[in-house]
């Protein structure tokens, strides 16, 4: 009996990991065909786009924004040598605005098997320490 819940457990995450990188490619595809769109026909026809394969225009945008900041070439390279980072680690790191540093974080990630959520933690506490908040002096009587 124990034998077939680890089976079946097995089946499930693995068919759930799957599902997961299957999502990301889809998400990678649509990004790359909507940065075709935006060059081929310009960026008023990314809401047409969206239409046409029924996915939101803010999403659909998010996804042409995160295939434009990492070059497809590099980007595949990068995902093939760290299959645990996924396109959510990714389009975190892109808030650094520099791929240099973005894959930078990602490298660490991948050697600590970040999850995104740890990237988001990491990401927060970098923010804080580049941009500290700075107390107000306080208000004197001029009087």
């Amino acid at each position: 009996m124990q034998t077939t819940k680890t089976t079946d457990w097995e089946v499930i995450t693995e068919t759930g990991r799957a599902a997961a990188e299957r999502l990301d490619e889809g998400r990678w595809i649509i990004g790359d065909l909507a940065l075709l769109v935006e060059t081929n026909y310009g960026a008023d026809n990314i809401g047409r786009f969206g239409r046409e394969i029924n996915v939101g225009k803010r999403r659909i945008n998010e996804y042409r924004q995160c295939a434009g900041f990492f070059e497809k070439c590099a980007r595949r390279a990068f995902l093939e040598e760290n299959p645990t980072i996924t396109y959510s680690h990714m389009r975190c790191a892109m808030r650094l605005k520099s791929p240099e540093r973005a894959y930078k974080l990602l490298n660490k990630a991948a050697r600590h098997n970040w999850t995104v959520d740890q990237v988001e933690r990491f990401m927060a506490r970098y923010r804080r320490l580049l941009n500290p908040v700075i107390p107000e002096p306080p208000e004197t009587d001029t009087t």
